[in-house]
C-alpha cells in the first residue's frame, strides 16, 4: 500500500468532530441530557487564559427553551445525566426575527478532553435553526458531524472519542459549530477544545 493511501486512510478515519475533536465520534446510546445545575461554570465570551482556554465563572442556570418561540419541553432527566463543566453564552442580543438563525448557547462536559473519553454536547439555538453542524478544519482537510435535533432549538450529542495517534495529542484545536435555517441563512460560533 503506498504512502498516500496509508495517509488518507489513518486521516479519514481519525478524523470526525469539528476543530477540536480529530478523531472518529461515535455516538452512544443513552438518556438525552437535561439542563446543568445552578452555578454550573460558564465560559466568558471574548476571555482567555494564555495557552487559549476559557475563563470560567459561576452563573445561574440557563434558561432550557429555545429563543423566540414558545416554550419547549423540558429534557428528559435520568441518573446518567451529563454535567456540563463547559458552557458558552452568547452576549444578549434583542430578540431577532422568527426567520433568524441565533445560537444562544453551547454547553460541552469538557473543552479539555484526554481520549478515550465521552463527548457530550448541547447547543441552544433560535427555532428556525433546523441544522447544526460542528467542524473542524486542518491544513489540507475539513471534517463535520451534525448534531441531531432532539426538539425545536435544541442540539444534542453523546458520543465517544477513542483513542487517538500521538500526533492528535495535546493540541487545541477550533470547533466551528454552525446553525442552519430552513432559509439557508446560518450562524456560527468558533470554540477551543483541546486533546491531551
Amino acid at each position: 500500500m503506498s504512502f498516500p493511501s496509508v495517509a488518507g486512510a489513518v486521516l479519514s478515519s481519525t478524523l470526525a468532530f469539528g476543530a477540536v475533536v480529530v478523531a472518529q465520534v461515535a455516538p452512544s446510546p443513552g438518556p438525552q441530557p437535561a439542563p446543568p445545575a445552578q452555578g454550573a461554570p460558564t465560559a466568558t465570551p471574548g476571555t482567555a487564559e494564555p495557552g487559549g482556554a476559557a475563563q470560567t465563572t459561576a452563573a445561574p442556570a440557563p434558561a432550557a427553551s429555545p429563543l423566540a418561540g414558545p416554550a419547549a419541553p423540558a429534557a428528559p432527566t435520568t441518573a446518567a445525566t451529563p454535567v456540563y463543566e463547559f458552557v458558552y453564552r452568547a452576549p444578549p442580543q434583542p430578540v431577532p426575527p422568527p426567520d433568524v438563525p441565533v445560537i444562544a448557547e453551547i454547553d460541552l462536559n469538557a473543552n479539555s478532553l484526554t481520549p478515550p473519553a465521552p463527548l457530550h454536547v448541547r447547543v441552544l439555538t433560535s427555532v428556525a435553526v433546523v441544522s447544526v453542524t460542528a467542524q473542524t478544519s486542518m491544513a489540507f482537510m475539513s471534517r463535520g458531524i451534525p448534531i441531531p435535533k432532539a426538539q425545536p432549538g435544541l442540539f444534542l450529542f453523546d458520543g465517544y472519542i477513542p483513542d487517538v495517534p500521538f500526533f492528535l495529542r495535546n493540541h487545541t484545536f477550533d470547533v466551528q459549530f454552525i446553525a442552519t435555517a430552513a432559509n439557508g441563512r446560518s450562524a456560527n460560533v468558533s470554540l477551543p477544545l483541546r486533546l491531551n
